[in-house]
């Protein structure tokens, strides 16, 4: 059975601004489409994604690899 994407988790390189921008803008989007959108900004990387569904990163590849460190140690 397939699962449904209901919480998804945006982790964003906090010092480009590029990258908050479009994190809100995909909050945005994703709560008009019914989805729990977790921010960095407001919660811990490790609680997020022990919540998530998805995790969406806007970053380099440190926090690409920072967030799926903690995905792995989530298992």
């Amino acid at each position: 059975m397939p699962r449904h994407i209901k919480t998804v988790g945006i982790v964003v390189k906090h010092n480009v601004p590029e990258a908050k921008k479009l994190a809100r803008k995909a909050g945005a989007f994703l709560e008009k489409k019914g989805k729990r959108v977790l921010f960095d900004s407001e919660q811990s990387k490790d609680e997020i994604v022990s919540k998530a569904d998805l995790m969406l990163v806007l970053g380099g590849d440190g926090t690409f690899l920072t967030v799926a460190r903690r995905m792995v140690n989530q298992s």
